[in-house]
């Protein structure tokens, strides 16, 4: 995933880091105000664009995670999304929206 968001803003990616997102990025609110200046974004709140606490519970496990699809084959679901193709998709749907650079 992160390469992926690196690719999209043509920025290097570097291996995650374990970070509280909740605490560290508070104080970003004034850099996500130039942000929104500088590329002409809809005015969003800070606050309205992510929820850091569901991200630090999402991202942030203490031991790995293995997710297996197996199950819900064999009920009858086949179908499946690229979660890569997904994120380019909604990325360029929040661009398209001028909610994100």
């Amino acid at each position: 995933m992160w390469s992926v968001l690196a690719d999209i803003y043509d920025i290097p990616a570097d291996d995650p880091q374990p970070m509280n997102l909740a605490a560290n990025m508070e104080a970003m609110q004034p850099i996500w105000d130039e942000i929104v200046t500088e590329h002409g974004l809809i005015g969003t709140a800070y606050s309205d664009i992510a929820n850091w606490s569901f991200l630090d519970a999402c991202l942030n496990y203490s031991e790995d995670v293995v997710l297996s699809t197996i199950r819900i084959q064999q009920a009858g679901f086949y179908e499946v999304v690229d979660t890569h193709d997904s994120l380019r998709r909604q990325i360029r749907r929040l661009q398209d929206m001028k909610l994100v650079p």
